[in-house]
């Protein structure tokens, strides 16, 4: 039931957005949070092992993350960050790198370890810019996630579509580098030129208010 081929392309694009939004926004390791970023969503592959017929039927819904975190928990009572973070601590995973797996869908950022503070909002976000690249987004849902981007982090719109287009070529190299399957190439390499010309209608948009 689990799409294996869309589970690895967000995985790595997850891993290359904490790296990358951790660099924007001064994070001092910005490398220390590539693998957060590449194990946060383990925890499907255990709950796919443990209950195989979860995920099957539903197939491109899978792809809309949030949705499908609502459908865990509805069906489980808990989402795979929960079971993720559980495995990790099992298999003796450092402490730093559990936490912050266990809040990288957002919850319960309040009561994480105020020195993994600053790592674990960049993680948590670092799967709305994966989204940005791997699922499709309209004009209104870049922006949408700009607008966040600019609440959480003081990135305006110009940095997150540099911040998109940026991303999403160090994606592309690195998913070569990792032999991992990302089915068309050319649309992922068309993502920064959407992400430019949202960037120009936006400006636009502006101007006519104004």
């Amino acid at each position: 039931g689990l799409d294996y081929t869309y589970f690895w392309k967000r995985s790595l694009a997850t891993a290359v957005a904490c790296r990358s939004l951790a660099g924007a926004t001064g994070y001092a390791k910005k490398e220390e949070l590539f693998l957060p970023g590449l194990l946060q969503d383990i925890g499907m592959l255990a709950i796919d092992k443990v209950h195989p017929e979860l995920y099957s039927g539903i197939g491109d819904k899978q792809q809309d993350h949030q949705n499908l975190i609502k459908f865990e928990k509805s069906k489980l009572g808990f989402d795979h960050a929960l079971v993720g973070a559980w495995l990790l601590n099992k298999w003796d995973i450092p402490e730093k790198i559990t936490e912050l797996v266990s809040v990288s869908h957002g919850d319960n950022l309040e009561f994480v370890n105020e020195n993994n503070a600053a790592a674990a909002k960049c993680v948590a976000f670092a799967g709305v810019l994966a989204d940005c690249i791997c699922f499709d987004h309209t004009d209104e849902g870049y922006l949408k996630e700009a607008d966040k981007a600019e609440k959480e982090f003081g990135i305006d719109i110009l940095e997150f579509m540099n911040l998109i287009g940026s991303m999403t070529r160090e994606f592309l190299e690195t998913a070569n580098m990792f032999d991992v399957e990302i089915d068309d190439p050319d649309i992922l390499e068309s993502v920064a030129e959407m992400a430019k010309m949202t960037l120009e209608l936006s400006g636009t948009s502006a101007n006519q208010a104004a």
